[in-house]
């Protein structure tokens, strides 16, 4: 007697399915295993081939010319959503015209696209500034934090601190010190 199968779609037993093989999105963020404990973020194609057009917004800044320099950036994120110094420049921008808001968008992108791809791959360990692939993260940490804080925030922005903290235990940005100054506002 051979078994009933469930009512519903009827044809051959499916094999247990495997998981896919792990590609490189052209425009999507992902993270690996460095060594060790150490992690690090694998930036999109479509990030890696705009080195050129970061260079000519890093000249259009220097010019004095911010508001181009945004538009550019706008128009690179358009086509590659995770351009993560895209964000960060663009956050920066917004922080220095103190637009706290703003730059908490921009930098709080990075910070959580970062920690979702982080949580997805299980990963325990550290996160280094010292691969350059990680630096807009902590970067954009910063300045999430320093935003949230001018947003009046420093529940969050102190949770943030941590999770720099946590991915870098060195602190070579500097954050540790706010834990002790925004701490005695919660």
């Amino acid at each position: 007697m051979t078994p009933k199968r469930p009512s519903g779609r009827q044809g051959p037993a499916k094999k247990p399915s495997q998981p896919a093989p792990r590609e490189t999105s052209p425009t999507a963020v992902s993270i690996r295993r460095a060594a060790g404990d150490e992690w690090q973020l694998v930036l999109p194609r479509c990030a890696q081939q705009r080195a050129e057009d970061m260079e000519e917004v890093d000249a259009m800044i220097a010019a004095g010319e911010p508001e181009i320099a945004a538009d550019e950036l706008r128009f690179l994120l358009q086509e590659c959503p995770d351009f993560l110094v895209a964000h960060q420049t663009l956050g920066q921008i917004a922080l220095e015209a103190e637009d706290f808001a703003l730059a908490r968008g921009h930098f709080g992108y990075v910070f959580d696209l970062a920690r979702k791809v982080w949580e997805r791959a299980g990963a325990r360990g550290t996160l280094p500034y010292r691969m350059i692939e990680n630096q807009s993260v902590h970067e954009s940490g910063k300045g999430l934090g320093w935003s949230l804080h001018h947003l009046q925030n420093d529940t969050l922005a102190l949770e943030v601190v941590r999770q720099l903290l946590a991915w870098e235990p060195t602190d070579p940005l500097g954050v540790r010190p706010w834990l002790g100054l925004w701490g005695k506002s919660c």
